[in-house]
């Protein structure tokens, strides 16, 4: 019985191809196993001979979690803190400016004040000399504060901080 695929006999195909790689091929040898090593019931050539197994590499091991950072970057570092709070406004107008930066440069520390022009710097270090607080905004001329954080665990109000529009 041959079967034709695409006008072809399969049968007399699959045997010129047989032959062909019959040529080429190399008798496969397998080890003989000695009769005392046969399980009862089986031939020798049924009889698969163990296959070395390497293990494989232990996996390093995962690394530690990082630790877990203050809520205030620097608190525990810098010992005693307190809280710094206040309103940024216009000089002209006495509307608040929102959006304006508040920083304390020192400290590579800044807040942006809310809608109400108001911002609040937690856990700025008790100390006694002073910080300088740097009032910025695009559109207003830059303003600096000097202030003094002298008691620990308190909140320090500083006075409203007026911003002049560039050009005024």
């Amino acid at each position: 019985m041959s079967g034709r695929l695409n006008g072809v006999a399969l049968i007399p195909a699959l045997l010129v191809l047989s032959a062909t790689f019959s040529s080429r091929l190399e008798p496969v040898r397998v080890p003989e196993v000695p009769a005392a090593a046969t399980p009862t019931g089986t031939s020798p050539a049924q009889v698969v001979p163990p296959v070395p197994v390497k293990a494989l590499p232990t996996p390093a091991p995962a690394p530690a979690p990082p630790k877990a950072l203050p809520e205030v970057p620097g608190r525990a570092a810098e010992g005693p803190v307190a809280t710094v709070e206040g309103q940024v406004v216009d000089a002209v107008t006495g509307k608040p400016v929102q959006g304006a930066e508040v920083s304390l440069p020192e400290l590579s520390r800044s807040v942006q004040t809310d809608p109400e022009g108001r911002f609040t710097l937690p856990a700025v270090p008790v100390r006694k000399r002073r910080h300088e607080l740097l009032i910025t905004c695009p559109t207003y001329s830059s303003t600096t504060r000097d202030l003094r954080v002298a008691s620990e665990g308190t909140t320090l109000t500083v006075p409203e901080i007026r911003l002049k529009p560039k050009g005024w």
